[in-house]
Formats: C-alpha cells, structure tokens, sequence
C-alpha cells in the first residue's frame, strides 16, 4: 500500500488489512488457548465466553503463560495495553468489515438505527499499525512456540491501537463525514485485497495453499458488503436496516429479501436464464458457508471441523466465481441506482409543476 503511492488504496485497503492483522491476533491467541484446554466442554465454554474479546481470551490464557511472560513483565504488559486499546473499537471483531453497526431498539416495535464505526475523519499512522500488529503476533507466537526469545521492538511503539499522524503517503484516511456510511469504500478494499491475495497464489504454488482461505473470505465479505448495499438502496432506511439486521451474514437471505424487486425493475422472470444462473451461485455460496465461518476458522461452535478430510481446490476457480458473483451485483447495483435518480428526477419535476 505504501510503497504504490496510491492513495486510494491507503484509504480503502486500509479496512481489510486491519481486519486481516485483527483476527490473525485472535486465531493465534485461541491456538495458545487451545494448547492447554483440552477438554472439550471447557473449551466450548472458553470460545462462548470470550468470543471475539481478544482482551478476555489473553486474561483467561495468562495462567498458562506466567513463565514466558516473568522473562519480560514489560512486553506482557505492553501487549495487555494494546489489546485493550483494540478493543476499545473493535471488541466484536466488526469495526474493520462493516461502515456501520445496527442498534434495536426494542420497546413495543423494534426501531432499528445505524451507528457509524468512524464517526470523524481521522489519519491513520498506517506505518506504525502494522508494525504494531506484527511485533503483537510475534510476541504471542513465541508464547504459541513456548519459546523464551525477546522481542524487543515493542519499545519502540507506544499501545494507541489506531495511532494518528505520519507521513503523508504513510497514512490512511477513514471516516470522511461525506461518505462515512457508503459501502462501497469497504466493497472495493476487500475485492482488491482478495485480488492481490489471489494474484499471490497464482505466481507460486506455496502463497497458493496460504493465501486461499483469507482472499476467500475477502471476497465474501465483500459480496456480503454489495448485498446490504441494494438492500439500502431498495428499501427505506429502516425497512433497510430491519432487513440487514435479520438477516445478518446470511447470502441467500440478503439476495431473497431484494430480489422480486430487482427482477421488476429489471423486467425479468426467476425462469429467466440469467436469473436462475447467478442465483444459483449465490445459492452455492450460501450452502459452502451459509454461517460465514468456514474461511475465518478451522472449526466451528461445537467444535467439528470444517474440513475433516484434506481437500484440493481448484483457486482460479474460486477466483472467476466469486468475481463473476460481485460483477453481477455490481450491475444490479447500477440499475437500482439508475432508477432511484430518474425517480427522484421525476418527483422534483412533478413538485416543480405543483407549485407553478
């Protein structure tokens, strides 16, 4: 990102690398975990109760790592700092997924209402972050490794999670008050994330088995991101944000609640060809990872793994499906939006005729 010089990336890649860095922070800290809970009912326990707190799952692991951490008190103590200061705006691991947060209000009727992740424009220090997040992953693999090697460069950042300043081209740029609630920064950051993940893959066989299950879910997260988006364009805001909030990560869900809308404005049939083709990608999708999970971790609530038996996947496929997948959604995007402007068109006309 930095050494593009783009600074459009810098401002929307900026959203999936942090999550990246985030949740490879939490999966190592439940690998340590898992180290020493054996037992499979403490470690249900262990994963509901501390969910996606990556300040509660070091708490609960402590114990097991007095020795390593007595080599040096400071390092812990450092790294305690900067988690907590994580989660301070990202406790539930969806600050850097999604522009907003739904809030029910629930008294009679439920009234739901988005609540911005980033409410003013800050600069990020995007330098110091990842070097923050990789000396953080360090520090938690040698307790993984149960090794006593220091690690030293911790002293040279201080513990504010998202540090403001740096250099010009070192810095990302979020929360512009223009357009902090569009989707479409977070859609484009994590396609092009997953592009160049895949395009990793592609030039060598060994980023190929690394880099499938991240730019996998990548590109999830970002057909996930462009369904909430028609779904924001086709309905009124609150309609809007009951659905999203119902709905949840749900692919087939968020298709189903806007698709009789999409297929009249598009004058189609669900016996269309086109129709019963893309929804049948969606359709696959949805039963390869209908709970969002399989490519974010090895097992899921219960413990069953996702991938029992070793299995070969053809990535240039993933690819094409995915991409044709949000191409499709790009281009029902354009039309539900195309047809709000000629209706708002057409209402200011029709106020302007009222009042002459």
């Amino acid at each position: 990102m930095v050494a593009d010089d783009s600074i459009r990336k810098l401002d929307t890649i900026f959203f999936p690398v942090t999550f990246l860095y985030r949740h490879s922070l939490e999966l190592i800290l439940k690998a340590i975990a898992f180290k020493y809970i054996k037992d499979e009912n403490s470690r249900k326990a262990f994963l509901k109760d501390t969910f996606h707190n990556l300040s509660k799952i070091l708490d609960e692991i402590e114990p097991f790592l007095t020795n390593f951490i007595s080599k040096d008190i400071n390092c812990y103590q450092w790294l305690k700092k900067l988690l907590e200061s994580m989660n301070d705006i990202d406790k539930e691991s969806d600050s850097f997924r999604y522009p907003f947060s739904i809030i029910s209000d629930k008294n009679n009727k439920p009234v739901y209402r988005a609540k911005w992740i980033f409410e003013k424009q800050t600069h990020i220090n995007i330098i110091n972050l990842v070097n923050k997040m990789e000396t953080a992953f360090e520090i938690l693999n040698t307790y993984y490794l149960e090794s006593y090697t220091k690690v030293d460069e911790y002293k040279n950042y201080n513990t504010v999670f998202l540090e403001e300043g740096g250099h010009y081209y070192g810095q990302s740029v979020i929360g512009f008050a223009y357009n902090r609630s569009e989707m479409h920064l977070y859609i484009s950051g994590y396609k092009e994330a997953a592009k160049i993940l895949m395009d990793e893959a592609f030039a060598s066989s060994k980023k190929m088995n690394l880099n499938f299950l991240p730019s996998c879910y990548l590109y999830k997260n970002a057909l996930e991101l462009s369904l909430k988006d028609i779904v924001i364009d086709v309905f009124n805001t609150e309609k809007a944000l009951e659905e999203i909030y119902r709905k949840k990560h749900s692919i087939l869900g968020l298709w189903q609640c806007i698709e009789n809308e999409v297929l009249k404005l598009a004058n189609g049939s669900k016996m269309g060809s086109r129709y019963t083709y893309n929804y049948g990608l969606i359709n696959e999708i949805h039963i390869f990872d209908g709970k969002s999970d399989k490519f974010r971790y090895p097992i899921d609530k219960h413990l069953d793994y996702h991938f029992k038996k070793q299995k070969k996947y053809n990535i240039y496929s993933f690819n094409k499906f995915f991409n044709q997948i949000l191409t499709f959604l790009n281009g029902v995007s354009g039309m539900v939006v195309h047809h709000k402007e000629m209706q708002a068109d057409y209402e200011m006309e029709m106020r302007n005729w009222s009042d002459e």
